[in-house]
């Protein structure tokens, strides 16, 4: 069983995600501009195969990136327990890139999240 606090971090990011989107939508050149930088920041921070393997944690990616879609599976190597371990170091690498990646753009982020 997943720790729900997975569920409330993929929220979280997904909301920034979307907000992204929004702007990237917006038609208002600052707004578009903006979007346009921290997609690029992204994607330089995590690259496509780690964007891709995130959509289910964060639908709201090809929303933002063309072309990204999750094409990961899993090659039935591994255990599911040493799977899930893989899957929950990279997702948190992964959203660690993200955070970074739009922090670096000069732009706060508040999170607040209680009894994660």
């Amino acid at each position: 069983m997943e720790h729900g606090s997975r569920g409330i971090a993929s929220s979280m990011f997904d909301h920034i995600i979307a907000y992204l989107v929004r702007m990237k939508e917006s038609g208002r050149p600052s707004d578009v501009a903006f979007a346009k930088s921290a997609s690029k920041s992204i994607m330089d921070a995590l690259g496509r195969d780690s964007l891709s393997s995130m959509v289910d944690f964060l639908p709201s990616l090809p929303s933002l990136f063309d072309g990204i879609f999750n094409y990961h599976k899993s090659s039935g190597n591994t255990t599911s327990m040493q799977a899930a371990e893989y899957l929950n170091h990279q997702y948190i690498d992964s959203l660690t890139k993200i955070l970074d990646a739009v922090l670096e753009l000069d732009r706060f982020i508040m999170i607040l999240a209680d009894d994660l």
